[in-house]
């Protein structure tokens, strides 16, 4: 399943790091999202999987998922609710 993140705050520690990209497309294993409602751990796991490809933390961003490629069984609605309510 496909994660849209945007608005990305890089933790560099005063570091200046050229072309850490403000917005990224993260791909989560579908048996990740599955019948799963607990919000905070998949935006975890979204975060997780952008500083890996990275090599750098990530202090804040938002998170939203792609309805077009959601498995069944994943409550797309209710967690770009949630995801909207945590930009606020």
């Amino acid at each position: 399943m496909r994660f849209f993140m945007t608005y990305i705050d890089w933790e560099t520690d005063g570091e200046v790091v050229e072309d850490l990209p403000d917005k990224m497309v993260i791909e989560l294993d579908d048996d990740i999202v599955v019948d799963n409602d607990d919000y905070v751990e998949i935006g975890q796991w979204v975060v997780d999987r952008a500083s890996d490809e990275t090599g750098w933390l990530i202090q804040d961003c938002g998170v939203h998922a792609d309805k077009r490629s959601a498995p069944k069984g994943f409550d797309v609605e209710a967690f770009n609710e949630w995801a909207r309510a945590q930009d606020e």
